[in-house]
């Protein structure tokens, strides 16, 4: 499906607060079971959204408004996406806006170890 916006920003200050399911269900028609509690669900969600979003848009830009998250779980899951799509994909189509240089260490340094388990996985035994 070829995008039809060229890119979309996602706050993610929305992950927190309490009417995400309301946003979420709202915006992306996204029915969000009210046992999510976790921040490792919570970025699963959003790497969800991220999916979703990619089928229209080509540029996911997740805004973290200077806001410190510093949470591996969610970062892990961001990770995932390298999982399921190609590396130069991923680079191209999600951005960071305003994020902590910590946090943004931080996903790099969990990509890296996914990328390099993937790149294990696929080796001749």
């Amino acid at each position: 499906m070829t995008p039809v916006f060229s890119s979309t920003r996602i706050s993610v200050r929305v992950f927190f607060e309490k009417n995400l399911r309301e946003a979420l269900s709202e915006a992306y028609r996204i029915e969000i079971p009210s046992t999510v509690q976790s921040t490792r669900d919570i970025g699963g969600i959003l790497r969800t959204v991220i999916e979703m979003v990619w089928q229209g848009v080509e540029v996911v830009e997740l805004d973290f408004q200077n806001e410190p998250v510093a949470s591996g779980s969610i970062f892990d899951e961001l990770a995932k996406l390298f999982d399921t799509h190609p590396k130069e994909e991923v680079k191209r189509r999600l951005k960071f806006v305003n994020i902590d240089v910590w946090d943004q260490n931080l996903f790099l340094h969990l990509a890296k170890m996914r990328l390099e388990d993937l790149k294990k996985a696929l080796q001749p035994a």
